[in-house]
């Protein structure tokens, strides 16, 4: 303005136009700025307005979550609590369980203190729900069963050991079964050999045991046997002989039923029954193919129906037992039993359930199952009762044991 000379008036104008143009620009300037504040303080704002709406939304899902996240860690707390007090409560368990099988095993140093310590079998039975210690519970009763002194005791044994029938249990069975015939064997022959040097009444002489035999009365005994110190040991003899008989008929009522079970889930194993002794025993039915009997000894015992083609390399002795009613027979086993155990061979022992047969029923019974017509089945070479031995030579010619293809068998 300064240089603008006096009365230029053009110039003046200019000047004044470009002060008001400036002055336009600096207002629409700070009015652009006035805007661009008031869309940013709208985004702001309206930022804010969304925030608090999903504020408004989301602190009810915050505290829930606050609330699940909450109830989950007090939950694993509380779980965990729990399964302390559940671990410490087995291992006390486990500690205290442990204590009574340790004093039940000190407790035990032969099988006959189940018979002095009444309380070692209820002990013994508790163990048999225990998973840690049911199977050598199992075990202990399997090994003391055989040396049982009683037949209470012996019951009361088997049922710890064998609770349920399963067929796999028939081996341990014919082992116990083994055990009790060899200890009455070797009882009876202890008691002939004691009986030695006193007169044996004929009747008991016909027994096995001689002044063991139940055909012997105490009365009788003490007549026959002064001492009273050897009447007391011939009477502690007679009472485990009598024992004997209640464990072997016992096992009459369960052998059948596992070999039965057998049978039922085709069981083919070989199962040795040799040497047992099984009293009162229906072994009706039963298939005895792959059971070795060698040297058994069953009495007062029925096998009606039986397929009795056992294992055996020594003769059964099938005392008192209906063998001639089997379905089927071994050939060679067959002329060996006609020889040995025919009807009544032994008078003062009696079939199981009063069970008899006459002459022709039994003639007729070997004609059945002598499906090789061997001379030895005719009834000429044929006993009952106290017949005496035949004198044919047809009759007394030696058995050559046989396979099934008719030659004559190798024997092991």
């Amino acid at each position: 303005m300064d240089k603008i000379a006096p009365g230029d008036l053009s110039r003046l104008e200019k000047v004044t136009n470009i002060q008001k143009a400036l002055s336009e620009a600096r207002k629409a300037t700070a009015d652009t700025r006035k805007a661009i504040s008031d869309a940013r303080l709208a985004r702001t704002q309206l930022r804010t307005t969304r925030t608090q709406a999903w504020s408004a939304l989301l602190v009810p899902l915050v505290s829930v979550i606050t609330v699940l996240v909450t109830t989950v860690i007090q939950t694993q707390q509380l779980n965990e609590s729990r399964r302390q007090t559940e671990a410490a409560r087995i291992a006390a368990q486990e500690a205290g369980e442990d204590a009574r099988w340790n004093a039940l095993v000190g407790s035990i140093k032969n099988p006959d203190d189940f018979r002095t310590d009444t309380t070692l079998l209820a002990r013994l039975r508790a163990f048999t729900e225990s998973p840690r210690y049911r199977q050598p519970a199992v075990d202990i009763a399997k090994r003391a069963i055989s040396e049982a002194s009683t037949a209470t005791l012996f019951r009361d044994l088997f049922d710890v050991a064998f609770p349920k029938v399963e067929s796999p249990s028939i081996h341990s069975i014919a082992e116990i079964s083994r055990r009790v015939g060899e200890r009455h064997t070797a009882v009876q022959t202890q008691c002939e050999a004691d009986s030695a040097g006193f007169e044996i009444p004929e009747a008991a002489r016909l027994s096995y045991g001689f002044l063991c035999s139940n055909n012997v009365t105490d009365a009788k005994l003490a007549e026959i046997v002064r001492s009273t110190a050897i009447q007391e040991e011939f009477k502690k003899k007679r009472q485990l002989v009598s024992e004997l008989y209640g464990i072997s008929s016992f096992l009459g009522e369960k052998v059948p039923e596992y070999l039965r079970n057998r049978d039922k889930f085709s069981d083919t194993s070989s199962v040795n029954f040799s040497r047992a002794y099984i009293r009162n025993a229906s072994f009706d039915s039963i298939n005895f193919a792959g059971i070795d009997l060698s040297n058994v000894y069953i009495a007062s015992s029925s096998l009606t129906g039986a397929k009795l083609v056992p294992v055996w390399r020594e003769v059964p002795g099938l005392l008192t037992a209906n063998w001639w009613d089997a379905e089927t027979i071994d050939q060679d086993l067959l002329i060996e039993l006609t020889r040995r155990t025919y009807p009544n061979w032994l008078p003062n022992l009696g079939y199981k359930d009063n069970y008899s047969i006459d002459r022709s029923a039994y003639y007729s019974r070997i004609a059945a199952l002598c499906t090789s017509k061997r001379p030895q089945c005719q009834p000429k070479c044929l006993r009952i009762a106290d017949d005496p031995p035949p004198t044919d030579p047809e009759c007394k010619a030696p058995i050559v044991r046989t396979g099934a293809d008719g030659q004559p068998k190798q024997e092991k």
